[in-house]
């Protein structure tokens, strides 16, 4: 159990994580962390520190498969708190970029902005370290253009990143930037540059690093361009041959779950009435996907097509899992009207199910009324709440009052701690078979 001895399984638990899979990585980094945690105390600054940079590591890891909170528990209470404390402000800056990927992730842009600008962009100048400043601009436009600030982020791709790894020599980082113009490009629609990016400035580099995760990535940029242009048959052997399997492979959740939900569009857009079942499938297993790495916008966005997709092959189960993930994402947020739809889904879902009407059905149902700003929405669950409430035994003239009561505990928070346990077993649900319409 020597220092070195952990540094052997830091340096493995690194190449596993580039070249392996995070799994594995994980396994390397927890016994690195568990060695030289034994002598952490007694131990001299330079241990400490490494304790620090393992714990920082593994986080990287837990968020590629979708442990979020492990990770930022680790970030948060164990290497910040170690690098603050000997003052080595790179490593602190390094660890606030990685909570603010976090946020991002999870659609907390403000946030991650801010720390972004406050908390990382001064130390890099600082240091004089261009190239941690050209990472860290490029993820402020990551920002931007989810944003639509399009012409700012394309401005830093072009201005402040590509020059600094030119000159640095940083192919990787150059290719990757390339991507991120492509995607510009791609979402003004001018698919031919895209296209040419993507094959001729991307693919070959990863293919020379051996990186196959943005390999996998980029093969899916492609596919989208050829989805974009009709060609479906080649955007779904894409998917299905040179993406899902590396992302399973890789154990990256995030991205497995992006490319079935890609697959699924692909099959509803070949307008194939035996192809609604495998797309509800696909559907059905990205929306488990995202739910389980926390990925909340994606999940938000992935959630919507799944339930309307479920609906209209008369699957009112799906249909109930899908929205339910959507409402829980939704509400994580702060889309309260978006969630306010969902819930709406939910609801006339367990009515075309014939279900007995659960408390959870009420509860969603009122919550959606309280939080929607859609006034079509609240009509259509007017009839629900009132149906609901008789099912569940409460009387026409106690209904007033108790809504009255409901709405005033009616916030964020009440909500997710009143509705989300029946929600998030709404969205563990076995996945949907290969079966015909569901029935109660």
């Amino acid at each position: 159990m020597t220092f070195g001895e952990s540094a052997r399984l830091h340096h493995a638990a690194a190449r596993a994580f580039d070249t392996v899979s995070p799994e594995k990585s994980i396994t390397h980094y927890a016994r690195a962390m568990e060695l030289i945690g034994q002598v952490t105390d007694s131990s001299d600054d330079r241990t400490k520190r490494e304790f620090a940079a393992i714990a920082a590591n593994l986080a990287q890891a837990r968020i590629r498969v979708g442990e979020i909170d492990a990770a930022r528990m680790l970030l948060i209470d164990t290497a910040a708190p170690i690098f603050e404390r000997f003052g080595d402000v790179r490593g602190l800056a390094v660890t606030k970029g990685q909570i603010a990927d976090i946020l991002q992730a999870r659609g907390d842009l403000d946030e991650a902005l801010r720390i972004r600008r406050e908390e990382e962009i001064p130390v890099y100048e600082r240091l004089g370290d261009v190239h941690s400043l050209a990472v860290t601009k490029g993820q402020i436009a990551d920002i931007l253009q989810a944003r639509g600030e399009l012409d700012e982020a394309l401005r830093i791709r072009r201005e402040e990143q590509i020059p600094v790894y030119e000159r640095l020599g940083d192919v990787r980082e150059l290719a990757v930037t390339k991507g991120k113009i492509a995607d510009i490009l791609q979402a003004r629609g001018d698919l031919d540059e895209a296209l040419r990016i993507r094959r001729e400035e991307q693919i070959p580099v990863y293919e020379r690093l051996g990186d196959v995760r943005a390999l996998a990535v980029t093969k899916g940029k492609i596919a989208d361009i050829l989805q974009a242009r009709g060609d479906l048959d080649e955007a779904l052997r894409i998917r299905r041959d040179e993406q899902i399997p590396v992302f399973e492979r890789l154990g990256d959740l995030r991205e497995l779950a992006i490319a079935k939900a890609m697959c699924a569009q692909v099959l509803v857009a070949q307008d194939e009435g035996d192809q609604i079942v495998p797309a509800m499938r696909e559907f059905a297993e990205a929306v488990m996907l995202l739910a389980q790495c926390q990925a909340y916008p994606e999940l938000a966005k992935v959630a919507i097509d799944a339930a309307q997709i479920a609906a209209k092959g008369g699957h009112h189960r799906e249909v109930q899992r899908a929205s339910a993930a959507g409402a829980w994402a939704s509400l994580l947020l702060n889309e309260s009207s978006q969630a306010g739809q969902f819930l709406a889904y939910f609801s006339m879902a367990s009515i075309h199910r014939g279900a007995p009407f659960p408390k959870i059905l009420l509860d969603a149902a009122v919550a959606a009324v309280g939080l929607t700003e859609n006034d079509d929405v609240k009509k259509q669950l007017a009839p629900i709440v009132g149906a609901a409430a008789q099912a569940v035994g409460i009387a026409d003239e106690d209904f007033p009052k108790w809504l009255e009561e409901h709405n005033k505990r009616l916030d964020t928070e009440g909500f997710i701690n009143m509705v989300a346990p029946g929600l998030l077993d709404a969205i563990n649900q076995p996945p949907a078979g290969g079966r015909g319409a569901d029935r109660p």
